[in-house]
């Protein structure tokens, strides 16, 4: 177990979970589906290691599902249940911390062209645009009939952009 201190100061602990139920229905809760689309491949919470943070009543606070190809830790999903309260940014700096661990070279993330907070959050966190994915969502609506086609906003969902953390 990792403890992290968030901004605001409240102590996290962060735990790997082996019980992959856990982010099936955290998943399955909020976007309809236990799965998510990651460099063109469709990954369910079976295929992802997961992470947790938890707050000193042992309530979770965030959860995100990542996996190693070859030199790369893909982060598939993270989400916080409380925005803002820096609750993320422990989880993703002892993602990042692992990935080191691991000999990952890089961390990766998609993100959807309309999440503008997604995109603050990994530029804060010294990730850089790699890559854009013209029209990759229609190829999300394809797998998941579900995805939404118009976001935060009132954006229309069309694009995924890449970001990158070399380590």
């Amino acid at each position: 177990m990792i403890k992290g201190l968030t901004a605001s100061g409240q102590m996290l602990s962060i735990q790997h979970i082996d019980d992959k139920a856990i982010l099936a229905r955290f998943l399955t809760q909020k976007w309809g589906h236990d799965g998510v689309v990651v460099m063109g491949k469709v990954w369910s919470s079976k295929d992802l290691n997961i992470v947790a943070a938890y707050d000193e009543t042992e309530q979770m606070l965030a959860i995100a599902g990542w996996v190693i190809k070859g030199d790369t830790l893909l982060l598939a999903s993270i989400d916080s249940i409380f925005e803002r309260k820096g609750v993320a940014s422990v989880l993703i700096d002892a993602i990042v911390e692992h990935a080191r661990s691991l000999g990952a070279k890089r961390v990766r993330a998609v993100v959807t062209n309309d999440n503008f907070e997604a995109m603050r959050f990994y530029q804060r966190r010294n990730f850089r645009f790699t890559a854009l994915y013209v029209n990759a969502a229609d190829a999300y609506r394809a797998i998941f009939q579900d995805t939404p086609k118009t976001g935060y906003y009132g954006i229309p969902i069309r694009d995924t952009l890449e970001l990158e953390l070399i380590l």
